[in-house]
């Protein structure tokens, strides 16, 4: 026997020698189950969305900010043990600016991206979703809400029963348009409206662009008024694909992967909460509040919501 026989009995023996190993130690040794996801890329990355979405996470609790969301999954479509990422949602929405960023990052993943809508995936939440491959939902879900919002403080009549006034330097007539301490005028008010108008229409676009064929566009248009709709109600009207626990969910993010047997989760959501990060977060996000109540009178898109 040449040589080169050999070496090819030798190399095709040591192959099976792994994978007798590998059989053996799923059968054998439960613990070692992670370990072979990862050697087969059999991991289904999970993402949570658990909180109002917001490019600053959240002042009084250890919640995500859109960035941090971006960047897991992000780390998920770049990772070679996984094959498909799954977002878990339970979110009334949030910040226009903070929903779109993340739907550009489930749009650019180059692995099937599928949502799991549990107690609410709404507004924002729901942009989301639809960003994604495929929706399912709980059936006693909360869904839809696709529409805008914001809440404009008015401290005038406070202010004067405390007997405090405040003096606004501007230059530019609309410059402190949204100020707390005066009542908006009505062209101020339809310019805001205006404004609001342009993020509803472009919200209901993505809405059809994102699900396509999938959507009763008539109906659509009759419940795109920022109603709740039940996950039951969502997969009638074609917002959402199916309905389905978080197990199901799993299941058919590894069909899509394509990956054969048991698909393992990997959680990229672990939080690195400290106490301390707390304190000093709210501090800063308290003093920065009212820092810009008191003299940074213009109006923001910031606080308009699609929630």
């Amino acid at each position: 026997m040449d040589n080169k026989k050999i070496f090819l009995i030798i190399v095709v023996a040591v192959f099976m020698l792994i994978g007798l190993a590998v059989i053996l130690s799923a059968l054998f040794f439960p613990g070692t189950a992670d370990s072979i996801s990862l050697f087969l890329g059999n991991n289904i990355a999970l993402v949570k969305i658990d909180s109002e979405i917001s490019n600053y996470g959240s002042t009084f609790f250890p919640a995500k900010s859109a960035f941090d969301i971006v960047s897991e999954i992000e780390k998920a479509d770049k990772d070679s043990s996984v094959s498909a990422i799954l977002l878990e949602i339970n979110s009334p929405g949030g910040s226009v600016v903070a929903s779109k960023q993340i739907v550009e990052a489930v749009q650019n993943a180059k692995k099937p991206v599928i949502s799991w809508i549990s107690d609410e995936g709404a507004s924002g939440a729901y942009l989301i979703a639809a960003s994604s491959d495929y929706i399912m939902a709980d059936s006693s879900s909360l869904t839809g809400s696709i529409g805008v919002i914001s809440i404009l403080p008015n401290y005038e009549g406070l202010m004067e029963k405390l007997g405090l006034k405040f003096e606004v330097l501007k230059q530019g007539k609309y410059k402190d348009i949204g100020n707390p301490f005066r009542e908006m005028t009505a062209e101020e008010k339809k310019m805001f409206y205006d404004a609001m108008g342009d993020i509803f229409v472009e919200f209901k676009d993505l809405v059809k662009e994102f699900r396509k064929d999938k959507l009763n566009l008539k109906e659509f248009t009759e419940i795109a008024d920022g109603r709740f709709l039940t996950g039951k109600q969502a997969l009638d009207i074609g917002l959402i694909d199916a309905l389905g626990s978080r197990k199901e969910a799993i299941e058919k993010a590894a069909d899509l992967a394509g990956i054969k047997g048991e698909a393992a989760l990997k959680d990229f959501s672990e939080s690195d909460f400290k106490l301390g990060n707390l304190f000093s977060e709210a501090g800063y996000f308290i003093s920065q509040g009212f820092i810009s109540g008191l003299n940074k009178s213009n109006l923001s898109l910031q606080n308009v919501k699609i929630q």
